[in-house]
């Protein structure tokens, strides 16, 4: 048996011989505690995955501070085409503080189509031509804006921990110059980097995954698969990194059945 009360910014927990378990659900830990201030029925907190599993079969209080709001941030490569475009991009995202990716700009030319980002755990370098080894972040229509002008593309992430990711962007692929709603680019391979994440750009790319039909279709013949090397996705991502707090002190070392004795946590977000 254990209860609860509610207290301003915090919540206080204190437990009777019993245990305080939790259980993870998509991207957060939720406690399920007893009863809230004196009869109010059962209700879950819910807290970011990272922090704390906690196991009480001892008598003690535990003081659990609320993590930190979610940071809003973005970062930008360039909007500058250099007569370069085709269907899409691949480069790589090197992550520094988990985040959740809300949205993203590109450049897109004028007209309407439909655009998809993939990514991966791991570089794209080796995989530029294997649907597999890719996962479908999700798709938006969108009207382009037109040349070095901003089109919003609202595709969002899951939490992406640290650790580099390779991305790709791409629009619907139409294999007629004249008839397709193109992204642009620029040629070159350039670094873009902040205190949460940096990109690095990569390639160019026709068709769905490097489709060699795409090159054929506009004169690149010898193209196979339909890849150009050096160029630079034009764009924006906006992110909110993730404020996971940390449980920082030890619990008590002993305790005796019956016998109230506590102890306070204290959580601070990075």
């Amino acid at each position: 048996m254990y209860h609860t009360q509610e207290c301003a910014s915090y919540y206080f927990l204190s437990f009777e011989q019993g245990q305080f378990d939790s259980s993870l659900k998509g991207d957060e830990i939720i406690f399920s505690i007893g009863l809230i201030c004196g009869g109010t029925p059962m209700r879950k907190m819910h807290f970011l995955r990272r922090l704390v599993f906690i196991a009480v079969t001892l008598v003690f209080s535990i003081l659990i501070i609320q993590p930190a709001i979610a940071v809003p941030g973005s970062i930008t490569t360039l909007f500058r085409h250099s007569l370069t475009w085709f269907h899409g991009n691949m480069f790589n995202v090197n992550i520094v503080n988990p985040m959740r990716i809300t949205a993203f700009d590109m450049n897109i030319e004028p007209g309407t189509t439909i655009v998809s980002v993939y990514y991966r755990s791991g570089t794209y370098v080796g995989s530029e031509t294997n649907p597999a080894a890719w996962t479908l972040m999700g798709t938006a229509n969108v009207s382009g804006a037109g040349l070095n002008r901003r089109t919003r593309v609202n595709v969002s992430s899951p939490i992406l921990t640290t650790g580099t990711y390779g991305f790709y962007v791409t629009v619907t692929p139409t294999l007629v110059d004249a008839a397709s709603t193109d992204m642009f680019y620029s040629t070159g391979s350039r670094t873009y980097s902040n205190s949460s994440l940096s990109i690095v750009t990569g390639v160019g790319v026709g068709g769905l995954f490097g489709d060699r039909n795409a090159c054929i279709a506009r004169g690149f013949v010898f193209q196979n698969p339909c890849i150009f090397l050096q160029r630079t996705w034009n764009g924006t991502i906006y992110y909110d990194t993730v404020a996971a707090p940390n449980i920082t002190s030890a619990a008590p070392t002993a305790g005796t059945v019956g016998t109230a004795s506590s102890h306070s946590y204290t959580a601070s977000g990075t």
